[in-house]
């Protein structure tokens, strides 16, 4: 028979809520027979206890193994990384206290950045003496001295506040420019990290899912 090229492309990091892991769950695949096509996407590769949460590292390799076992006269071309992450999690366990446990997460976070970064403008402004630079400011240019706060203050309040909300490119659900915000390239940064470190260790410990 003739060979075919298949091509293979798995995302380095899925989640799953299912116990069987199908190839379609966690990347795409491409070839001309749509027949090989359908089975390989649907071919099972592990299998995880519906109450087991764990991070499974699994090699791209243990895939072409499956693929090759059923379909020997196919070429698999893998056009990803050597290895991807399956996250299985069972949303129905404790999913209610999952919930109000992620809710109490985020309003903690949200809390100490505000009150944090609160904190450290305040204490920046405290070390600088801005207030001792407006006054002199404000006399310098005016003659006279300042009563109460001045138009610097509200300039520097509303300038403050324009610039963090530039600089991080979001406000609320609206964005200014299509680029990913700081935040965003800091949270893939720490993902790839993430990953990377899990499939060190996996691979030192044994528990990688690779070719007999």
């Amino acid at each position: 028979m003739e060979s075919v090229n298949l091509y293979l492309k798995i995302e380095r990091s899925s989640t799953i809520n299912n116990n069987n892991l199908k190839l379609k769950d966690v990347g795409n695949i491409y070839c001309n027979d749509m027949d090989i096509t359908h089975a390989v996407e649907n071919m099972t590769i592990a299998t995880f206890h519906k109450d087991l949460e764990v991070r499974q590292v699994i090699t791209v390799l243990k895939v072409i193994e499956l693929i090759q076992n059923e379909y020997p006269n196919v070429t698999v071309i893998n056009l990803g990384d050597p290895e991807f992450i399956v996250i299985h999690r069972n949303i129905d366990k404790n999913s209610k206290k999952r919930i109000i446990l992620e809710k109490i997460k985020i309003i903690s976070v949200c809390l100490i950045c505000f009150f944090g970064a609160a904190f450290t403008i305040m204490t920046f402004n405290n070390d600088v003496g801005v207030d001792e630079v407006f006054s002199k400011l404000y006399e310098l240019f005016m003659d006279r001295k300042p009563k109460g706060n001045t138009i610097l203050q509200v300039g520097y309040i509303a300038g403050l506040t324009l610039g963090m909300l530039i600089f991080f490119n979001h406000l609320s659900k609206h964005r200014f420019s299509d680029e990913p915000t700081p935040l965003e390239v800091e949270m893939r940064l720490q993902e790839r990290d993430v990953n990377d470190a899990t499939a060190i260790s996996a691979g030192r410990n044994n528990k990688i899912i690779d070719v007999d």
